[in-house]
């Protein structure tokens, strides 16, 4: 039932009028969900670029087919733009709660979606370059990460949900309470990992180049140049992404700690370049760098690094020993595999 509003503060004389059938000319926006009108263009730009990334990233699994990263990526853009297209509702409906609380809801957990995508890029990463360069094994940064994400995701939706849905000040307060809790695990969970992440690269980097030491002292060829272009652009996309998300959830804990009444959670512009900006920066690099085209086969669903992209660079071995390029036909297997099987290009023997 929705609450009559007739001859209150702010309110329309000579108006009988209940809070859902209000529009801004006939109620004042203290009674609205948001002290501000949703920019119709913005909102419907942001949702459409949202639907253009949809089209890729399917376009991405039609032809590459990474069932768990494409799922992850699909659910967190749907939810992106279910948000969205309420936030377009709100435009015409600001005194309606239903809109305001999809809004709410879809737009706070879709990035955990995009997280938890990231965390299983670098989880083929570890096992690409290869584990003794991780702190963690592959499986424990999926399952710790992971688990992060869901717990992040039940506090945001079941916050998000008693904050809008809620019929008095103290139990919205709780809901914005726990939302805060679930972002703040998402903020802890995406630190922690980008500090892992760095000391991992930073690892491979001193690997690297023990290992163009070595070959160098036993006289065995170096590995040959990439094959596949652009993978240091990959992995420095893969940063900027993470951190962008970051940022947004930095933003997201800001504007909740003064509530949805707050002046931050009231400001479009600073909405609309930190949560909507970020995100959609971080889907199109997430996109555009697509780990399929740099990863492979050897993005290995199920297990780490898979079957076939170990019998690839088996093979790739075995042909650089039958052209008896340098010295390397003598060279064993397990030395072959882990020099041939990185994209990163060995640096020059000092």
């Amino acid at each position: 039932m929705s609450l009559n509003v007739t001859n209150l503060p702010g309110i329309a004389p000579n108006v009988s009028i209940l809070l859902k059938d209000c529009t801004p000319q006939l109620c004042s926006l203290n009674y609205a969900t948001l002290k501000y009108i949703p920019s119709l263009p913005g909102n419907t730009g942001f949702m459409a670029i949202f639907i253009i990334l949809l089209v890729g990233q399917s376009a991405w699994w039609f032809y590459r087919r990474t069932p768990s990263f494409t799922l992850l990526m699909w659910i967190g853009i749907l939810l992106e733009i279910i948000g969205y297209s309420a936030r377009i509702n709100m435009h015409t409906n600001l005194f309606v709660q239903m809109p305001f609380l999809t809004n709410i809801i879809c737009l706070t957990i879709a990035p955990v979606f995009f997280t938890a995508a990231i965390y299983l890029t670098l989880s083929r990463l570890i096992t690409h370059y290869g584990a003794h360069n991780s702190r963690l094994s592959p499986q424990t940064y999926t399952l710790a990460f992971i688990t992060s994400d869901i717990l992040a995701l039940a506090l945001q939706a079941t916050g998000g949900g008693l904050a809008a849905s809620s019929s008095n000040k103290s139990q919205s307060q709780i809901g914005v309470n726990i939302m805060l809790v679930g972002l703040s695990v998402q903020v802890l969970s995406l630190s922690i990992f980008m500090l892992l992440a760095g000391e991992f690269l930073y690892r491979v980097r001193k690997d690297r180049k023990l290992t163009a030491a070595h070959n160098w002292v036993a006289r065995k060829i170096e590995r040959p140049p990439a094959p596949r272009e652009f993978f240091k652009l990959f992995l420095c996309g893969y940063a900027l992404s993470t951190l962008l998300l970051l940022i947004r959830s930095i933003f997201r804990v800001a504007e909740l700690a003064h509530g949805f009444r707050g002046a931050l959670a009231n400001n479009e512009v600073a909405f609309m370049v930190c949560e909507g900006g970020m995100v959609i920066f971080s889907c199109l690099i997430m996109t555009i760098f697509h780990p399929s085209v740099f990863l492979g086969e050897m993005w290995g669903e199920g297990r780490p690094f898979g079957r076939k992209g170990l019998e690839r660079g088996l093979r790739q071995a075995e042909e650089v020993g039958k052209n008896g390029e340098g010295n390397m036909g003598a060279c064993e297997v397990e030395v072959c595999e882990v020099v041939y099987m990185r994209p990163w290009p060995a640096p020059r023997p000092i």
